[in-house]
């Protein structure tokens, strides 16, 4: 069942929503998303980033959004994580401008909320994002993501159709029945590996 974005909505009447969720630290850069808002907001006066989370670097991401004087950008700050879905089903288009990550899986749950992904080109990135389908991975500038978050929010057709390829990738790559494989998969190759070592 698809969360409800409605609530989320109802707090911003009027807007059309760009979402961050993580941890706010420096190897998430989202001082890069910030820089990027500042370009979108230009062409898309009605555009809201709304960046969930908190973390080490929020003062400072607070005190550069004030220098870029941007109206647009909401610190929400930590979501519990029941209210999450609600926030990806209320945005256009979620947002990760990180230069290091582990297993996205913020990406997972984006995708699966049906949502395009403008990403940075980090180790796992494809693992959800079939960049120029389902999203686009892009160069870490400023104006290459507000490029492609204006493309998106410009095009709101190709923007579904995008988060519906992400949905299908993700149903069938992450179906609890595959996991469940694969995870079953690897404890077996643990077990082998643990038996092979032990004296």
């Amino acid at each position: 069942a698809q969360a409800d974005g409605d609530p989320v909505r109802a707090l911003y009447p009027g807007r059309r929503i760009v979402l961050y969720a993580g941890r706010l630290a420096a190897e998430k850069n989202v001082s890069l998303l910030l820089r990027a808002a500042a370009i979108v907001t230009h062409t898309v006066p009605d555009v809201l980033f709304l960046i969930v989370g908190d973390g080490p670097g929020r003062g400072r991401l607070e005190t550069l959004a004030g220098h870029l004087s941007l109206d647009a950008v909401q610190f929400v700050g930590v979501v519990p994580g029941e209210h999450l879905p609600a926030y990806f089903a209320a945005c256009e288009v979620f947002v990760l401008p990180s230069i290091y990550e582990g297993i996205p899986t913020v990406l997972i749950e984006a995708a699966a909320a049906g949502k395009p992904i403008v990403a940075t080109p980090t180790r796992n990135v494809t693992d959800a994002v079939i960049p120029g389908e389902s999203g686009f991975v892009v160069d870490p500038t400023p104006e290459a993501m507000a490029e492609r978050i204006t493309f998106l929010l410009d095009h709101p057709e190709a923007a579904r159709s995008m988060g519906a390829r992400g949905q299908a990738l993700i149903s069938e790559r992450y179906a609890p029945r595959r996991v469940f494989a694969d995870l079953l998969r690897m404890w077996e190759a643990t077990a082998r590996m643990k038996a092979a070592v032990s004296p």
